[in-house]
């Protein structure tokens, strides 16, 4: 017996199968005709009795003999009520095909009465089954001996108690409940899914469906089953979802689970409506519980104040033509945006007007009639940094819009107004303004469903959730470039952009940025938690090592992924999209570079040098200013400044700083002629700060080779950038001769015009130690040699190449 069949109840006793002559003489044992009859007996009676319809006493209508029978009684009158003895005797006739569960090959006709006539018994004898042989034997009586115990000349019997034979006691129950499954579809409104299915007799079953199992298919009769009948039936109560291979699909598990055909509820018409809690608030319900009383909100004066603005649209128009392209923060129509701008109050207004014209290089005197609420440029920061900290119900969700465009805006204005910026000498500091940016545009994109990896796509490309979706990605991309400038992970947000289904809404430009920008928050979180793990022979080590190396060559197959081919060659944004994307391919190359190749500066300088080649070749062919052209520029200007103390390197990174300077020669022309409108992205005050480090640290070379020719120091190194020079300006020329003077101990006049303090631009107490150059690391050989130069070039990237040029790192020696 099949070990899954087995149970707690005691087992059925088996009975031999009567002979010929008891059944011709009427003699029945007593155990056939006074047995008890099973549940599984029972019903499968009553199933096929339903089944056969109305030919079921008739058996030549259905193609069966009428000696082919099967017989019930029950002997128990007090449980189950006793029936009449026509009853005890009644006869179900069907065909094989009809015998649903049972095995086509057993016969359940006994005897002599069965109309097919066996030519031998359907079990072996003793000595066969001992042998494991072919039995022959026509009886079971003895009277005829098998052909193999005739060989042998023993006595042919028979008296192991034979098994019993038939389907699984579980296969009936499985039967009535697909039964009860299919009545249920047809007719919904008559039969209750929530109800077990009782069958006629009303016998309860004693055991549960997993005590069952059925060795018989009804697809094939040799085969077994490998799932349950039951995978996948609607009403089924004893479908178990954990052996489901089939994958349906729970109730809740999508949006479209109302129309799940698998679902009970479905089935019956009665599908639940998730999310129809008591406290939820829904349409044209008013009721508040006692007690509750809602808070009244905060009011402005000059809330109630709609009066349109007149927007400046020369203002308008530069910001399409050369912010949009990269960052699309406003709508894409001009009308859209008047629209949505016309549904804020006054003072909302007026706050966006001062955003846009700040980044946009508007003149103020010229547009100065149009403010009536809003005084100045710093005025506006503070209402909008105000209105900002309260919760985001507060306002209608125009005004939150108006409020995340001023804020991105107004953050894109900060590069241009320099270091100071930093700490607010000049307007909001960049990161109080980046900060409560962070925090609304997360909240706005929450509501509007647009932080999910699958986001509803509207075929308006202005409508609120696309056009939150697009400020959210903008807002994301100038977030991550702000943190790996200034090392501060807090403003990091988890979420995804740059992926396909941004490119619709947001635009193929603006989504390669967003892909190229999702490298820079583990380069963040690498270079603020834990720098230099990539040096350090450990598991760890190894693993972000293998990693970043990875991130290359990922970062290898971005330009395949959006396919630049593609854009139209007539357009100016196709070579914009061209230079601005290999920019960022070597930019983030250096940056991850930093960390991997410390003691393979090669490597590092290449990329230094590919992005100077890149931004000077976008001044050359006057390509439209970015806002990452100063993250590239400051990167690669210090990089190759750090590289210049080894001495095989020297040569070629003073040759790239030559560039360097011509790149901030241009810029600053470009400042000098620029108009209304004009120098968008410009960034003079950080060019400055470039240009003195660059003075800074060509002095600190002079000095040195000066101080190894006339013997003071040791000569660093014979290779091949030991005997160049970096072209020394008068101030470069006046510390030079004062050195000279000290070698021969002459400290004429020429010693007091000599720089005792750094160049200006920093303060005093910054000139003593060059920022970011590692010391020589001497390792006397033979008392003539000299150690190697290692630079710590994840130093950089862990201070924030920005906190750098502004001189804020020296303030944490004060």
């Amino acid at each position: 017996m099949n070990s899954r069949e087995q149970s707690d109840m005691p087992p059925t006793p088996s009975y031999p199968s009567p002979n010929g002559a008891q059944m011709a003489q009427g003699a029945m044992p007593s155990y056939y005709g006074n047995r008890q009859l099973t549940t599984e007996e029972l019903l499968s009676g009553e199933l096929s009795r339903e089944a056969s319809g109305p030919g079921l006493g008739d058996g030549s209508s259905n193609g069966v003999h009428h000696g082919q029978s099967m017989v019930l009684g029950s002997s128990n009158a007090g449980d189950m009520g006793r029936p009449s003895s026509e009853d005890q005797h009644a006869h179900f006739q069907f065909t094989p095909s009809q015998q649903v569960g049972v095995d086509p090959n057993h016969d359940l006709s006994y005897g002599e009465q069965s109309a097919r006539k066996r030519s031998k018994i359907s079990r072996a004898c003793d000595e066969c089954r001992r042998k494991k042989v072919r039995c022959d034997a026509t009886s079971e009586n003895g009277l005829e001996t098998c052909s193999n115990c005739r060989r042998l000349g023993v006595v042919c019997q028979f008296s192991r108690v034979p098994m019993k034979r038939g389907p699984s006691k579980g296969y009936i129950k499985e039967l009535a409940e697909r039964l009860h499954t299919l009545e249920s579809q047809m007719q919904p409104g008559m039969v209750q899914p929530d109800v077990p299915y009782q069958g006629m007799s009303e016998v309860s079953l004693g055991r549960g469906y997993q005590d069952f199992t059925s060795p018989v298919d009804s697809g094939s009769a040799n085969r077994k089953r490998t799932y349950s009948v039951f995978e996948g039936l609607p009403s089924s109560s004893f479908a178990q979802p954990s052996f489901n291979t089939r994958g349906s699909q729970n109730t809740f598990d999508g949006p479209d689970a109302t129309a799940d055909p698998y679902n009970p509820t479905v089935a019956s018409g009665a599908a639940p409506k998730p999310g129809n809690l008591f406290w939820n608030p829904t349409e044209g319900d008013s009721d508040l519980p006692t007690g509750l009383e809602m808070t009244e909100l905060p009011r402005h004066e000059g809330d109630d104040d709609m009066t349109p603005v007149s927007l400046d649209e020369g203002a308008l128009e530069a910001y399409y033509q050369k912010v949009h392209t990269l960052l699309p923060i406003l709508p894409h129509t001009r009308e859209r945006t008047l629209e949505l701008l016309h549904q804020c109050h006054r003072e909302a207004q007026e706050i966006f007007c001062y955003a846009l014209y700040a980044v946009t290089r508007t003149d103020l005197s010229r547009v100065a009639s149009n403010f009536e609420r809003v005084t100045s440029f710093g005025h506006a920061q503070d209402l909008l940094l105000f209105h900002t900290r309260q919760p985001l119900l507060v306002h209608t969700m125009p005004v939150n819009t108006i409020w995340l465009q001023s804020l991105i805006l107004m953050i894109i204005d900060c590069d241009a107004r320099g270091p100071d910026n930093l700490v607010g000498n000049d307007s909001a500091p960049k990161h109080t303004l980046v900060s409560a940016a962070s925090k609304l545009g997360y909240d706005l994109a929450k509501i509007q469903g647009q932080l999910k990896n699958n986001r509803s796509s509207d075929p308006d490309v202005d409508s609120e959730a696309n056009l939150v979706r697009r400020i959210y990605v903008s807002l994301t991309i100038l977030t991550r470039w702000y943190a790996i400038s200034v090392a501060d992970a807090t403003v990091l947000g988890g979420q995804e952009i740059g992926g396909r289904e941004d490119e619709k809404v947001v635009g193929q430009i603006t989504t390669g940025i967003a892909s190229y920008s999702t490298f820079l928050s583990e380069m963040v979180t690498l270079a603020t938690v834990e720098p230099n793990v990539c040096q350090t022979n450990t598991g760890l080590g190894r693993m972000v090592g293998a990693n970043l190396v990875a991130s290359l060559e990922r970062l290898a197959d971005m330009e395949d992924i959006f396919k630049i081919h593609e854009l139209p060659e007539n357009t100016t944004t196709r070579p914009l999209f061209e230079s601005l994307q290999a920019q960022l391919y070597w930019t983030l190359r250096l940056l991850i570079k930093r960390h991997v190749y410390v003691y393979s500066p090669y490597e590092i300088i290449y990329c230094a040098q590919e992005v100077i080649n890149e931004l000077h070749k976008a001044n050359i062919q006057s390509r439209l200013p970015t806002p990452f052209d100063l993250h590239s520029l400051a990167l690669a200007s210090m990089t190759l400044l750090e590289a210049t103390v080894l001495p095989e390197h020297e040569n070629e990174c003073w040759s790239s700083l030559q560039k360097v300077e011509e790149i901030l020669d241009r810029r600053e022309k470009r400042t000098a002629k620029a108009t209304e409108f004009d120098n968008i992205f410009g960034t003079p005050g950080w060019d400055a700060k470039i240009r003195v480090f660059l003075e800074w640290r060509r002095i600190k070379s002079q000095e040195s080779q000066l101080q190894e020719s006339i013997g003071v120091l040791p000569k660093s190194s014979s290779g091949p950038g030991s005997g160049s020079q970096p072209p020394m300006g008068p101030n470069e020329q006046r510390s030079l001769q004062h050195l000279a003077d000290l070698a021969v101990g002459a400290e004429g006049s020429v010693s007091q015009n000599a720089p005792t303090t750094p160049p200006p631009g920093l303060s005093a107490d910054q000139g003593e130690t060059s920022p970011n150059l590692a010391p020589q690391l001497a390792q006397s050989q033979g008392g003539n040699g000299t150690g190697r130069v290692v630079v710590d070039f994840t130093m950089l990237t862990r201070e924030g190449y920005l906190n750098v040029f502004s001189g804020l790192i020296y303030r944490r020696n004060r």
